[in-house]
């Protein structure tokens, strides 16, 4: 096992968008909340860590004795829990991440798709009661006081929600895909005055900020196995996730067999 080049996070999901970093099917599916995705990106902006990650080379002669799943991008809680199967071509390595698929895919639905989760007591079993939202950053104003110990004033909001507050002086509500869509710093440097916050300093400097982190900061730190001793792996993925549920390596063997045969 190897420690990795560090990456910067859109490097990081380019390679999602390109299934070249992928799920194995020993991994659980996505499960964290909106407020846990918005932490991370509070991290990532005041320069916090937020963790090492774990991932497993596959040659490409091994590719096809296992089944993967891509990343979630647009979750939505009544009808898109569940990460797409994915069909990889065998001319070629991947690499699937063993470690840290909760972070990884926090930051693809940030700043490349949406969350859908349900509004507060709203029916359950109706598709309109998880409205799409986007990440969004307020540019004039930091949070408010709040438990969670957040700086920045990150939300995800529907179209309506956006549109609700475009009278409200203390907001103005960027969306965060914006930046990774603007991969040259010449490209964010247009979006203040896009958004009329063009003369405000302290606006300016939270976006500026914000591109760092996504596109100039190499702060992903990857671990890399290359041996391909498919006990190994499983071994290694038992202990690097026995800090919650602790799962067997019979479990995993049987999770497996489950996924790779229909009979």
């Amino acid at each position: 096992m190897g420690h990795k080049e560090p990456m910067t996070i859109a490097s990081a999901l380019k390679l999602v968008q390109k299934n070249e970093l992928v799920l194995p099917a020993i991994q659980r599916e996505f499960v964290w909340k909106a407020s846990q995705v918005v932490k991370v990106f509070d991290s990532i902006m005041r320069g916090y860590p937020v963790g090492s990650f774990l991932s497993w080379k596959v040659e490409p002669e091994n590719l096809a004795k296992f089944k993967f799943y891509g990343f979630m991008k647009d979750y939505n809680g009544y009808n898109a829990k569940h990460n797409p199967v994915i069909d990889i071509p065998t001319d070629q390595a991947r690499v699937a991440v063993l470690d840290g698929q909760q972070r990884l895919t926090s930051l693809n639905i940030g700043l490349r798709g949406t969350y859908a989760y349900k509004t507060k007591n709203a029916w359950s079993n109706k598709a309109s009661s998880y409205p799409v939202r986007k990440l969004y950053l307020n540019l004039l104003d930091e949070a408010l006081d709040n438990d969670a110990g957040l700086k920045y004033d990150l939300r995800f909001l529907t179209s309506d929600q956006v549109k609700d507050a475009a009278g409200d002086a203390t907001k103005v509500w960027f969306p965060v895909a914006e930046v990774f869509d603007a991969a040259e710093q010449f490209q964010i440097m247009q979006l203040p005055a896009k958004y009329g916050v063009g003369n405000d300093s302290r606006a300016v400097e939270m976006l500026g900020r914000l591109w760092e982190a996504v596109h100039k900061n190499a702060s992903l730190h990857f671990y890399e196995e290359d041996d391909q001793d498919i006990e190994r792996v499983l071994d290694i993925f038992v202990r690097v996730n026995s800090g919650g549920t602790v799962l067997s390596y019979s479990d995993l063997l049987l999770s497996m067999a489950t996924n790779q045969w229909q009979e």
